[in-house]
């Protein structure tokens, strides 16, 4: 998709085919290559010296650090836009309350209001984690991925009110 600034036409945002294949050669392949490149060195009769190496294990791990954040700030948008795509305000805070409340439930049993997996309808899953507007979900050593609309967080016994919906004024 390329959204373009309706002042000059500039590009404000563009995520396809040439972005997808620039980010994996780039990093990706680039990072494989690296590694390739070490292991080389250190089985050949010129291994790179080790202060080097702790060098680029910290540069690695800063790296690391900031795709992670990118990646997060990339959930949070999607969350974002998937609650922006509802037709009506009560349907986008309908929307936001639901991702907070799985976000909230993460770590706990989950079902799923629909699936096209046969063996995962009904079935409790532990919800793993919440990124944007996907919920990842667990099934013994099985995982699973899914839109957070088709979860559906059961309250723990006991405590029946944990996730019940917060009251209105008039209901």
């Amino acid at each position: 998709m390329r959204i373009l600034n309706e002042k000059d036409l500039t590009p404000f945002w563009s995520w396809g085919q040439p972005e997808t294949e620039d980010l994996t050669n780039r990093f990706q392949t680039n990072l494989k290559g690296l590694v390739a490149v070490i292991q080389a060195r250190m089985n050949s009769d010129r291994p790179l010296p080790p202060d080097d190496l702790l060098k680029l294990a910290d540069e690695l791990y800063a790296a690391g650090e900031l795709l992670a954040k990118g990646m997060e700030n990339c959930f949070a948008a999607a969350a974002a836009v998937s609650v922006s795509a509802a037709n009506t305000k009560s349907e986008r805070d309908r929307r936001q309350e639901h991702i907070d409340k799985l976000k909230a439930a993460v770590g706990h049993t989950v079902t799923l209001r629909r699936t096209s997996v046969r063996r995962l309808q009904g079935k409790r899953l532990l919800l793993e984690a919440v990124r944007g507007h996907r919920a990842l979900l667990c099934d013994g050593e099985d995982h699973w991925e899914t839109n957070v609309d088709h979860v559906e967080v059961l309250a723990p016994a006991g405590s029946a009110s944990l996730f019940r919906k917060k009251s209105t004024p008039d209901g």
